[in-house]
């Protein structure tokens, strides 16, 4: 999958090494071949990025691994007649698939998870795998703040959206002028202790408004 390297598309083959009690090079796969770029190295990036969000806090949580960086995809067609996982470490790409051949049987589908079938049938063993593979970093995309309300690397008072990614030579930055947001401050006087029957009564504090002090956003 290109999202794990880097935007490169290397053939997929089964059989990597035929060998025989005279030679262990009966048949070897060319793995002199560098690949092909696809996508951009940034958009690798950023896509392996989005995936990971989906196993840390979206659909695919019950995939998650303990000792692999996991980046996947849950997919669901039209009233639940089929369910898909496919699922990136640093070592293998793999993906399920469940379903009936003519469509019966909908609810069951709806009641299983993808995730967790993936992890179960494949997810377990890549996690057991001990390797030295790791995912490529990318210098050209600067991680921020977004905002709220545009989607665009936050400025100066944007609503917190979350964290996200983008191409350093595409800023996009927020250039909304978002309302001063308001701060309530209360003053809490002491409790009044009755005279006539000794209990303690509080008192509603005042609440004013205060806005925060002006500040432009960001060019």
């Amino acid at each position: 999958m290109p999202f794990g390297n880097g935007g490169v598309w290397h053939k997929a083959h089964i059989v990597r090494r035929i060998g025989d009690s005279f030679s262990e090079r009966v048949y070897l796969e060319n793995d002199s071949w560098k690949g092909e770029r696809v996508i951009s190295e940034e958009t690798a990036f950023i896509m392996r990025k989005m995936l990971r969000e989906v196993v840390e806090n979206g659909t695919g949580k019950k995939a998650a691994l303990q000792n692999k960086e996991l980046c996947g995809k849950t997919g669901t067609t039209e009233n639940y007649r089929d369910i898909l996982f496919a699922g990136l470490t640093e070592d293998y790409v793999s993906s399920v698939w469940i379903g009936y051949d003519n469509g019966i049987n909908s609810q069951a589908l709806k009641d299983a998870s993808s995730p967790e079938i993936w992890k179960n049938v494949f997810g377990n063993y890549a996690d057991s795998v001990e390797s030295d593979a790791s995912f490529p970093e990318c210098e050209n995309v600067k991680i921020s703040a977004y905002c709220a309300e545009t989607g665009k690397q936050s400025a100066k008072r944007c609503p917190w959206g979350g964290r996200g990614y983008y191409k350093t030579d595409h800023p996009d930055t927020c250039k909304k002028t978002h309302p001063l947001p308001v701060i309530k401050v209360s003053s809490s006087p002491a409790p009044v202790t009755s005279e006539v029957t000794g209990t303690t009564v509080p008192v509603t504090p005042a609440v004013t408004e205060a806005a925060v002090p002006a500040a432009e956003p960001a060019a």
